[in-house]
């Protein structure tokens, strides 16, 4: 299945993933980002208690959520090529040649994902009808959301940089 989308290796067969795993996926991510979102509405909220101005306090959750949202795909998609959900169900972001995603790839797909949600999701709606069930942003991107029917090993980057083995001396 070499040069089909999402088939980065010849050996390994992958096909575009559907709605439910990809919900599944972001079910898992939003578990993840739950506990550090309600420590930000907490702080938001006791800015907005103790401040003189609270109407900057009351856009201090709503930006600082979106953009630890949007660093948090940003830096798992850019480093390993998918979120811990992703990773959990078996999910992977890649080019539709399926090569690895670029990151200027990775900064549109997570802009245009933003637009695709402020339209009333109309943008994440579009990937039930797309016969490659690519979203607004997968499109804008030229990304697909694959589905790997193997296990594949999470590939991160800076385990090259681990830690020298220590030296031993012979001081006779």
């Amino acid at each position: 299945m070499n040069g089909s989308p999402g088939s980065p290796s010849g050996g390994d067969t992958c096909s575009a993933a559907s709605a439910g795993r990809r919900a599944a996926g972001g079910a898992v991510d939003v578990a993840v980002l739950a506990p550090v979102l309600a420590l930000l509405d907490v702080a938001a909220d006791r800015a907005y208690q103790y401040s003189g101005a609270p109407n900057e306090a009351l856009l201090l959750y709503p930006l600082a959520a979106v953009v630890f949202v949007l660093a948090y795909q940003f830096v798992f998609l850019a480093a390993v090529g998918a979120t811990p959900g992703m990773l959990l169900t078996r999910l992977r972001l890649v080019r539709v040649d399926g090569k690895a995603v670029a990151t200027n790839q990775i900064a549109v797909r997570l802009l245009v994902s933003c637009l695709s949600l402020a339209i009333f999701g109309l943008g994440y709606i579009w990937a039930f009808f797309h016969p490659a069930r690519q979203t607004w942003h997968d499109i804008a991107a030229g990304t697909i959301v694959s589905h790997s029917s193997h296990k594949t090993r999470m590939r991160v980057p800076w385990s090259r940089w681990r830690r020298p083995e220590p030296r031993s001396y012979d001081l006779r």
